[in-house]
């Protein structure tokens, strides 16, 4: 029930709606090795799964790239982490997995385009 309630006040205190990825979406961040499939998308921000590797998730600005599992359509943003929060998951002992959600700046006419195409092509939008 607290599971169901969180959801509900998650989705109202959003201003901009969430899309679930139907297939392969990656993102790749500056400052962050490795490639992370995304959970959803939307044009206030994206979510993804990471393993915790220790360090804590710089807040300033950075730079992005939203890869399609195609590789035929990329999207070069920027934003920043806005939350971090365990999902309670183990890989390794001792390694847990961490859900980040990163907040995108302002998008000029160029992202905001490319981001559509970006969803339209890849993501479910029948949530």
């Amino acid at each position: 029930m607290n599971r169901y309630l969180k959801r509900i006040l998650t989705f109202k205190l959003r201003r901009r709606r969430r899309y679930r990825v139907k297939h392969g979406a990656y993102v790749m961040l500056s400052n962050i090795p490795g490639k992370y499939q995304i959970d959803d998308i939307g044009f206030g921000g994206l979510s993804f799964h990471c393993v915790d590797n220790g360090l804590k998730p710089y807040p300033t600005h950075q730079d992005m790239r939203i890869i399609a599992a195609n590789q035929s359509q990329t999207v070069n943003i920027v934003g920043k982490v806005v939350a971090e929060s365990e999902t309670g998951e183990l890989i390794f002992e001792k390694k847990t997995i961490k859900r980040r959600c990163i907040q995108f700046d302002r998008l000029n006419s160029q992202n905001k385009k490319a981001l559509q195409n970006f969803i339209k092509n890849n993501m479910d939008t029948s949530l």
